[in-house]
């Protein structure tokens, strides 16, 4: 942190100094290691955001560092692109469905994370839980009877840009409700459909 300190009066940050710290300091009880690529990114990640942004996300991130680490970590790297698609209001809302997933997966909540940009730019948020319920039907068991998350990762990194081709939010959710219904019965159907229906829908 101390390290860090130029890095902040350099980009003019002097001002979140300390609930710079404080958030810090959160994530260090967790881990040190997390806690070490906080101060060594956040500087350059605050420094993108305009000043009346810097506290409510700050704020946000040490609400989450008190319950998943990790999540407040990758809330303040995709923050800069957060900032231009959702209201501070909603933050929380997309947060605590990050902070569930980590109960079955730490990998799943990052790459939700990671997405969090691009697909609130093609869904609402009452369509986003499905989105993720859509996702998880896609674990499969692997040959030594574990679970295959590879499946429900590329789901994450696909399916924005999938849904983006689909011109009306309307015919987004429906298809994330159809195919979803028809992962229950056969993942490869489910994600069969979602590929198909930008053509299907022309």
């Amino acid at each position: 942190a101390i390290e860090a300190l130029a890095d902040m009066q350099r980009r003019g940050l002097l001002a979140d100094v300390l609930p710079w710290v404080d958030l810090g300091v959160a994530i260090a009880s967790d881990s040190g290691a997390l806690a070490l690529r906080y101060f060594k990114e956040s500087p350059l990640l605050l420094g993108l955001l305009e000043s009346s942004s810097r506290a409510a996300v700050l704020a946000v991130g040490l609400e989450l560092a008190d319950r998943q680490a990790n999540v407040a970590v990758e809330f303040i790297r995709i923050a800069p692109e957060a900032v231009g698609v959702l209201s501070p209001a909603d933050w929380p809302l997309w947060m605590d469905l990050a902070c569930e997933l980590t109960e079955t997966d730490f990998a799943l909540a990052v790459e939700y994370i990671r997405q969090i940009p691009s697909i609130a730019r093609v869904l609402s948020f009452d369509a986003v839980r499905s989105w993720v319920e859509f996702g998880m039907k896609l674990i499969v068991e692997n040959s030594l009877g574990k679970p295959d998350y590879l499946g429900v990762l590329e789901f994450f990194r696909t399916s924005p840009a999938i849904l983006e081709d689909i011109p009306d939010q309307a015919y987004r959710n429906q298809v994330i409700r159809l195919g979803g219904q028809l992962a229950d019965r056969s993942p490869e159907a489910g994600i069969a459909v979602l590929a198909e229906a930008p053509a299907i829908l022309r």
